[in-house]
């Protein structure tokens, strides 16, 4: 058993961070409760809001009643982003959007799913000198069913555009989804983002049911760009040198004859020969977790998929890194629906399965996003998981 480390006295949790007793797993982890009760909560990050050198979490949560909030590190004092001023949180990303030295927090909110006419306000918010007072809201931008947002540097030359993907297009529903697609926007930074309108540009208008959004660099180009995932499968999409952008499909994901088809989430693992990998959790809201290694002869070829694990009851979270130092990354990734469970997936080499399975947490958090960093700066990776029935935050500390 792993040993379980509540921060915040007067609690307790339900759930351990278990591996099979008749099993080393590849990695162990320390969990601390950074919020017991956040209200739907939803994404999550971490980043050095504060300036001091030390990684904070930030996280949001869905609904009207929910906020979004920092936790600084080392205390894990919950501090406000943004409160009543935005409600229907659905996803941040931070930047140092007006090039003062710290963060600002674009934000994603207004989000709902059956209503595609209106709403998916983008907005980015500025941290007061106090840091318990709710942070300034700037508008940018508004599209229906706004979803995703990711910073994305296209020429490597530091300067970022805001990426917003939405879910459904302007009159689509989840029943009927092929019935428009989904407008991916870029915002670019105004050279004054408090008294400028921000420009927006359409990137593609080709995706339905695009629900996960990875920015990264994928072709080692030193350029950024993205990965899209939606009921066309995954989808690269690049910056031409005339300024328009490309898009290539990597893979299918999940084809079905009834429901939902492609994938939902998406994310780019390594392992130690050079190869990557694309981790996903498929159809939208899936059961399935899959994985695309990349060919040895033909760079940035993806396949065959590998399903690792069909038995999630709405998959929302997938993320990779190298927890045990062997070079290759491992996969973690969890599902919300009833058990909700946090796995750890290691690849394999020299046997069958190709990747195995560890329980990281089985229900300590319907998990619906997570992100991996070295939080506390011992050089083992830890991560960050948000759920929502659950309406917590949780913080991993990767241990020996």
């Amino acid at each position: 058993m792993f040993m379980i480390r509540l921060l915040l006295t007067g609690w307790a949790l339900s759930a351990a961070v278990v591996s099979p007793a008749e099993e080393n797993p590849p990695a162990r982890f320390d969990s601390v409760l950074i919020d017991p009760y956040l209200p739907r909560a939803y994404q999550n990050a971490i980043v050095d809001i504060n300036g001091d050198g030390r990684l904070d979490i930030a996280a949001l949560g869905e609904g009207q009643e929910s906020l979004v909030a920092w936790y600084e590190n080392p205390t894990w004092k919950r501090r406000p982003i943004s409160g009543g001023q935005t409600t229907d949180h659905i996803d941040m990303a931070f930047h140092d959007i007006d090039q003062d030295g710290d963060l600002e927090a674009a934000l994603a909110s207004d989000f709902n799913l059956g209503n595609t006419s209106s709403g998916g306000r983008i907005s980015w918010l500025k941290r007061r000198e106090n840091l318990n007072e709710s942070w300034t809201v700037y508008p940018i931008g508004q599209e229906p069913t706004s979803h995703r947002v990711r910073w994305v540097d296209w020429e490597g030359k530091g300067r970022v555009e805001l990426i917003n993907l939405p879910i459904l297009g302007v009159g689509a529903t989840p029943e009927k989804a092929l019935a428009a697609a989904v407008r991916l926007l870029a915002y670019p930074i105004p050279q004054n983002p408090v008294e400028e309108k921000w420009s927006q540009r359409v990137m593609d208008q080709s995706l339905h049911i695009a629900h996960g959004l990875y920015a990264g660099d994928l072709d080692g180009d030193g350029r950024g760009d993205l990965l899209t995932a939606s009921a066309e499968g995954i989808t690269w999409l690049v910056k031409n040198s005339d300024g328009q952008w490309s898009t290539t499909r990597l893979a299918r994901g999940a084809q079905r004859e009834n429901g939902y088809s492609g994938c939902s989430e998406v994310t780019v693992g390594k392992l130690n020969d050079g190869r990557r990998f694309l981790a996903t959790i498929e159809p939208w809201h899936g059961s399935e977790v899959a994985v695309y290694v990349e060919s040895a002869t033909a760079p940035l070829t993806f396949g065959p998929r590998t399903v690792i694990d069909d038995s999630y009851i709405s998959g929302h979270a997938v993320a990779t890194g190298d927890f045990d130092h062997d070079g290759d990354d491992e996969i973690l990734a969890g599902f919300r629906g009833e058990g909700w469970t946090i796995y750890l997936y290691n690849f394999n080499r020299d046997g069958s399965p190709a990747w195995k399975r560890w329980v990281v947490d089985r229900g300590g958090v319907a998990v619906q996003g997570i992100s991996v960093a070295d939080v506390n700066g011992d050089g083992r990776l830890d991560f960050v998981a948000t759920g929502g029935l659950t309406h917590n935050v949780m913080l991993y500390l990767g241990k020996e």
